[in-house]
């Protein structure tokens, strides 16, 4: 109840991935670059510990939170896909060009998008 909308950036769980997710669903926006070496899309191990498969950590939200099909769409440069609940959360998932760095302008961009929406003030 903290929160109404998450937006991580080129990151994921360590595995194991957690079952559930016991609260309840928010908007999730995910950017991730699509050569990201740090945190690959289907995890590394580092040291004892493993990385977790973003597309695993989606699924799991995406059930967990009753969020429907996925939509794909295109913002400016970004290759996004978009599922939404009845709730009105959204769970996007948009891949950048590049490895592992931050984007300021894709951050401000995805929190302008939740505040159109009126997913945040």
């Amino acid at each position: 109840g903290l929160f109404a909308a998450y937006l991580p950036m080129s990151g994921t769980f360590w595995r194991p991935v957690p079952a559930d997710c016991p609260s309840p669903p928010v908007s999730l926006t995910h950017l991730h670059g699509d050569a990201d070496k740090v945190v690959p899309l289907t995890g590394r191990v580092i040291g004892p510990a493993r990385q977790g498969d973003v597309a695993e950590v989606l699924r799991l939200y995406g059930e967990t939170g009753s969020f429907g099909e996925t939509e794909p769409f295109l913002l400016d440069d970004l290759h996004c896909y978009r599922r939404t609940n009845g709730r009105g959360n959204r769970l996007e998932f948009c891949l950048f060009r590049g490895g592992h760095n931050f984007r300021p302008a894709f951050i401000a961009r995805a929190w302008q998008r939740f505040r159109d929406a009126g997913i945040i003030p």
